[in-house]
């Protein structure tokens, strides 16, 4: 007879599991609780940081990112927004070496078959 080594592994898991007092069950889930939350996966491209540090992190983007929408559909903010960067373009489009530059890489770009 044959056993399926996932079948035996989680047998095993389980035989072991329901060794334990409930109050050694708390513990182990408490250290396997803070082991992921806190230390870093270096099997994993985690850049180095713990998934708490990752989940943070992400967070405060997608407020940054939400903060930054607001301000920028804001009617008087985005007719300060559309000032300025008509202001830069007129200046760019003002400046011959710009002017120059651009088209060297319009150029240099429908020759790579862009």
């Amino acid at each position: 007879m044959e056993v399926d080594k996932d079948v035996l592994q989680v047998a095993l898991a389980r035989a072991i599991t329901d060794s334990f007092t409930p109050e050694i069950k708390e513990k182990v889930i408490r250290q396997a609780i803070e082991h992921h939350l806190f230390e870093v996966d270096r099997r994993h491209n985690s850049g180095g940081e713990s998934p708490i540090s990752g989940a943070f992190k992400n967070a405060l983007n997608d407020a940054t990112r939400e903060m930054a929408r607001l301000v920028v559909n804001d009617p008087a903010n985005t007719e300060k927004i559309k000032g300025a960067i008509q202001r830069a373009l007129d200046e760019a489009l003002a400046d011959v070496s710009f002017i120059e530059k651009l088209k060297e890489r319009l150029v240099s770009g429908m020759g790579r078959g862009y």
